[in-house]
């Protein structure tokens, strides 16, 4: 196996972080709002995805490296809900 492509600067996180809304958009939810006891505000973040590895996804634009993503429960989150950061 070869392999023909590569991305230094490439964000990649795990697929089970990804959901789909009912326009096919995909997002995951972002920690926004954090305040000094690492609580935050969850945001639900469009994002438009690349190349699969494994059990990685590109993401091609709509987050950062230096945004939280969260993990954790990410598929219980809500919008707006108070989420703690724990890393």
């Amino acid at each position: 196996q070869i392999n023909d492509y590569s991305n230094n600067n490439a964000i990649l996180i795990p697929q089970s972080l990804i959901s789909e809304n009912a326009e096919g958009e995909q997002y995951v939810y972002i920690a926004t709002e954090v305040d000094s006891n690492n609580m935050a505000v969850a945001k639900k973040q469009v994002i438009r995805t690349g190349l699969a590895q494994g059990d990685y996804v590109e993401v091609l634009a709509g987050i950062t490296p230096e945004v939280q993503v969260v993990m954790e429960g990410a598929r219980n989150v809500r919008e707006n809900q108070k989420v703690k950061i724990i890393q």
